[in-house]
């Protein structure tokens, strides 16, 4: 037998999904929050070569996300 509920019933969990996922990311305040007094610094040490693992930490830092 073939079933052809199945591709829309996929379509419409995808599309929920979705819909669910940018809900939860609109949903937030939009900036970023300034740093507070109790802010402790730290050192993140990587590895001696700069490596695509390492991108997300390089990405923040040319952001700002890092003070």
């Amino acid at each position: 037998m073939n079933n052809k509920r199945g591709p829309r019933r996929w379509l419409g969990v995808v599309l929920l999904g979705l819909a669910l996922l940018m809900t939860a990311c609109l949903s937030g305040e939009g900036e970023l929050p300034h740093p507070s007094p109790e802010t402790e610094a730290l050192t993140l040490q990587l590895q001696w070569v700069t490596q695509a693992q390492f991108a997300g930490y390089y990405v923040a830092l040319d952001n700002g996300w890092y003070w």
